[in-house]
Parts: structure tokens; C-alpha cells; sequence
């Protein structure tokens, strides 16, 4: 199957991602599309840190809400995001680090590829990273690189320059679209100033005084064909309870043949309030330039009462907003949108939605939490979403968890091949076993899909860790188990070692292997090795 195959878009999920392998998995399987792809792999190349927090939007059944009180999550959720969070180099104070990862198909010995990354931080308040990529086709290219300052105790809290991604208030504005333009087929000078990142370009400055707080950000992005320059800066004011700010951000898209431009104007205001258990933030932008309007309206927060946890949020984006450079709520309802001036053609999921998403954790006992999720988005009335996830996990014993869980996925697309909706449902019953250094995850779930035979899975996942023989990852998912002819229709599975080698220099040997009865080379299998010294 290959990357333009169509899928079943969700935001919720109930899929564990731990590398990018498990990621193309997951696309092929169906549980994510192909622009979640695309983003995806870049946030777990990258990953995400205090200062990008945002993009946990991005990640299915995971949602980002700002400055969240609580410190407790759910057990599927702690596992979802667990891959995607950045750590820190080893070595103290001064520290640098070097990785090298080498992947390839063992039946294509000309298919391989390889990343390299370097970075460094220097003191308490610079950093820098430097990363290069060449895929199975043989692409090449660098792919981020950026010169960091981030100092809690001075005026100016933060400054950056190269590859960075920031969400400036709820991000109607400005936020994390993921790729628009092309880049580079090679390392090149070409490749050095536009890398190939679905974030910005650019510089970034936060500061802080006297409760007033100021971000602007500038970004140039272009290809063979077009450019983009960004610019955008949110003033926001500490009034206690109150958080107001005012946004303002635009856009100029060039045709470089022609030198025919179109600008993206938008403004807008945006505030937090908190209150005695929750918080409610609110933003508006209106728009201008090519498309004069009102542009969107968000609204997300949390309520705490008690032990008891609350996310929601809603979303209005206006039927002519231009989603460029968006980031803020939405759900995974897609459409091809296009600056008819330019003949500029692009992927938007903002434009004319609306929606809203639920979140809720209730503890019903000591030892026993019910979790529940719900998300409806809906584009005109041809394209809507209708998902609902519910859970109860169990701390039985000491070392044993268990989760059941129930996932419904409602898509109508009336202009689809398929004609009409289609609904997907999963029924799931999971226990995480932990036993000194052995931890064993495993899980059955039953699976239906409108039109297609339903199907089992059945996933076992065991890691070991010990001083003497580093740690060990198993990984064996046969995600479809046919019930209508019998036998596998899908299994993927993998063995993983990793060893420290001394105190700053750490190795990794996996061996994966996919086994598909529909596709035209039915067992495939990879090997990748990884070396990260730290200093």
C-alpha cells in the first residue's frame, strides 16, 4: 500500500506509537491519515518540550489544553504521549550530544537511510541542534536547525533563531501547521536556510515585565516555486484572575515566477480567566487582506472538582479563513483549499469547521478511574466526524492494571467513493503486568468497519531492563486476525536491544518484521541500528 492510500481520519485513538516504524504501521493500518503522518514523523523526530507543548494537539486521543492544573492522566494517555517527549542530553551543565540512526530493508539492500543529529547545550541558558535525514528514496536534505536562549530569570525569557514552532495564544494565528511549501532534494545552501520543517523559519523573542508579556515571530519559508513570509506578535497582560492579549499576524504568500503576492491579515484578542476549580481561555481573530471577515472563534478550558478532571473545548473557523499558518482546535476533517490568484493549492482542516471536543476523568475509587472523550466536527454538511471513547482502568494488585475500553468512529463524507458513512468500532480489554524489571503490556481487542469483515488483534508488548544486559523490547501485534476467511491478515512485530556502552555513549540494534496479505511483497523486513554519545 502506498503513502497516497485514503484512510479513516480520527483524533481519537487507542494506538501506541513508539517510533517511527510503529508509525507507519499505524498509517497502514488505517488509524491515521496521510497529513498525520507527515506531521507526526516530524514531531517524534523532533519531539516536544515545555516550550511546544502544543503539539500534543496533534497526536491522536491527546489534546493540549493551556497550562492544565492537573498532574494525573490516564494510563493509555501517559503511554501515547510517552514517544513524543523530548529528554534532555545527559553530561551536566555543558553538555553536547551526537546521534546516528541507520535504517534499511533487508530484501532492498538499495533501500536505506539514515539521520544524523547533533546539539549541544551550553550553560544554563543557549542550546543547539542540528539535524540531516536521507529516506529510502534517497532524499537527502537537513531537515531543523536552530541556536536557542532561554533564561526564566531575566527580562527576556527566550530567543530563537533557525527551525522553531510557537503557538502565540490558542493559535487562530499562528501555531503548527505542518508542511506547505517543498524543500530541498540534497544538502545544499538551499537546504541550510529553508530545511525541510512544517514549522517556521525564522527568529522568536519572548518577554516578560511588569505583567506585561510580548512574543513576535518572524518566518520566510519557499520552494522552486513559492514564497511565504510571516510575521506575528501577541502583547498579553497579567491582571490577576485575567489574562487578556491582543494578536496580530500576516502572511504574504509570493509566486516567485510572476512576483503576484496575496496577504493574510489577521487580529484578534484572546484571554484567560481562572477561577476556584478550572480555567476558561477565549480568542477571536477577524481577517483581511485577500478575504475580508470574520476568521474564528475558540474556546477551550478544564474544571477541576476535586479528584475529578474536565477538558473541553469549541471551535468556529469561518468559511473563507485561511488556514496557513493555524494551530489552534480542530478536528481531522480535511479539505483542498486554493488561492485561486496564485494557483496555490493546499491541505486545510480549519476552514468552515466547526466542533467540539470532551474530555473526562473520574475517579470512582481509590484504585479505579472512568475516562471518557467525545469529538464532533463537522465541515458544511458533507463532512462530519462523530467520536466517542470510554474507558475504566483497575489497579487490581500490586504490579497489575487493567483497562477495558470502547471506540466509535462515525465518518460521513457524501462526495466519497465510498458514499456515504462509515462507522468503525473497537472493543478492548488491556493489563499492564509489572514484575521487578520485567513489564509486560498486552491487550485483545474486537473490530468492526462498515463493509469489511470484523477482525481481532491481539498485541503483546514485554521490556526487560537490567544493569548487565540493558534493555530489551519485544513488540508482536497482530492487528488483524480475518474472521470472516480465517487466518492473519496483518502482523508487525519487532525486537529491540539497547546497551549502554559507557557512561556517555549508548547503542541500539532492531530488527522489525511486517508481514501483508494484500500487499504485493507480502514479508518485509527492516533492520536499524543507533549510536547516542553524550559528553
Amino acid at each position: 500500500m502506498g503513502l497516497t492510500a485514503a484512510s479513516f481520519c480520527q483524533d481519537l485513538s487507542t494506538v501506541v506509537i513508539p517510533s517511527e516504524d510503529e508509525l507507519y504501521d499505524a498509517f497502514i493500518l488505517g488509524e491515521i491519515d496521510y497529513y498525520q503522518y507527515l506531521r507526526l514523523k516530524e514531531i517524534l523526530i523532533h519531539g516536544i518540550d515545555s516550550s511546544d507543548f502544543h503539539l500534543l494537539d496533534e497526536i491522536p486521543n491527546l489534546s493540549f489544553f493551556v497550562t492544565p492544573r492537573t498532574t494525573t492522566t490516564d494510563l493509555l494517555t501517559g503511554e501515547q504521549q510517552a514517544a513524543f517527549i523530548r529528554t534532555e542530553p545527559a553530561g551536566g551543565r555543558y553538555s553536547s550530544f551526537v546521534m546516528y540512526r541507520h535504517y534499511r530493508e533487508v530484501e532492498a539492500p538499495g533501500r536505506y537511510g539514515y539521520r544524523n543529529s547533533y546539539g549541544a547545550k551550553l550553560g544554563d541558558c543557549w542550546s543547539f541542534t542540528l539535524q540531516l535525514q536521507r529516506e529510502y528514496s534517497g532524499r537527502e536534505r537537513i531537515i531543523s536547525r536552530h541556536i536557542g536562549y532561554q533564561n526564566r530569570r531575566s527580562i527576556v525569557r527566550e530567543v530563537r533563531l533557525g527551525s522553531y514552532t510557537r503557538r502565540l495564544g490558542l493559535g487562530t494565528v499562528f501555531g503548527y501547521h505542518g508542511k506547505l511549501l517543498a524543500s530541498s532534494n540534497r544538502i545544499s545552501n538551499e537546504s541550510l536556510l529553508f530545511p525541510d520543517y512544517g514549522g517556521l523559519n525564522g527568529a522568536y523573542g519572548r518577554v516578560v515585565s511588569r505583567g506585561m508579556m510580548v512574543e513576535g515571530l518572524m518566518s520566510v519559508m519557499r520552494d522552486s516555486d513559492y514564497s511565504l513570509l510571516s510575521s506575528g506578535l501577541l502583547v498579553a497582560f497579567d491582571a490577576g484572575n485575567v489574562r487578556p492579549g491582543l494578536l496580530l499576524g500576516r502572511n504574504v504568500l509570493r509566486r516567485r515566477s510572476t512576483g503576484e503576492t496575496v496577504a493574510d491579515v489577521k487580529y484578534g484578542l484572546t484571554s484567560r480567566l481562572d477561577y476556584d476549580g478550572g480555567h476558561t481561555s477565549l480568542e477571536f481573530c477577524l481577517q483581511s487582506g485577500e478575504r475580508r471577515g470574520w476568521g474564528a472563534v475558540v474556546v477551550e478550558g478544564g474544571i477541576d472538582p476535586g479528584a475529578t478532571q474536565l477538558r473541553y473545548a469549541l471551535w468556529f473557523y469561518g468559511d473563507e479563513y485561511i488556514d496557513l499558518t493555524g494551530g489552534s482546535k480542530a478536528g481531522n476533517v480535511h479539505s483542498r483549499e486554493e488561492l485561486a490568484t496564485l494557483e496555490f493549492d493546499y491541505s486545510a482542516k480549519r476552514t468552515g469547521q466547526k466542533g467540539c471536543l470532551l474530555r473526562s476523568l473520574v475517579p470512582l475509587d481509590a484504585n479505579t478511574n472512568l475516562i471518557n472523550s467525545f469529538i464532533y466536527a463537522m465541515r458544511n454538511t458533507d463532512s462530519v466526524d462523530v467520536q466517542f471513547l470510554g474507558g475504566v482502568e483497575r489497579t487490581v494488585g500490586p504490579g497489575l492494571m487493567i483497562r477495558l475500553d470502547y471506540l466509535n468512529k462515525a465518518r460521513r463524507r457524501t462526495d466519497a467513493a465510498d458514499g456515504g458513512t462509515v462507522v468503525k468500532q473497537r472493543s478492548r480489554g488491556e493489563t499492564i503486568f509489572t514484575a521487578g524489571d520485567l513489564r509486560v503490556r498486552s491487550y485483545i481487542a474486537y473490530n468492526t468497519e462498515t463493509g469489511k469483515y470484523d477482525n481481532l488483534s491481539v498485541f503483546v508488548n514485554l521490556k526487560l531492563k537490567t544493569q548487565n544486559t540493558g534493555a530489551w523490547d519485544l513488540w508482536s501485534n497482530a492487528s488483524r486476525i480475518n474472521l470472516g476467511r480465517g487466518g492473519i491478515d496483518y502482523w508487525y512485530g519487532y525486537l529491540r536491544h539497547s546497551q549502554a556502552l559507557d557512561d556517555h555513549l549508548e547503542g541500539a540494534v532492531k530488527l522489525g518484521h511486517t508481514y501483508n496479505r494484500h500487499a504485493g511483497l507480502r514479508h518485509l523486513t527492516t533492520f536499524s541500528f543507533e549510536l547516542r554519545a553524550a559528553i
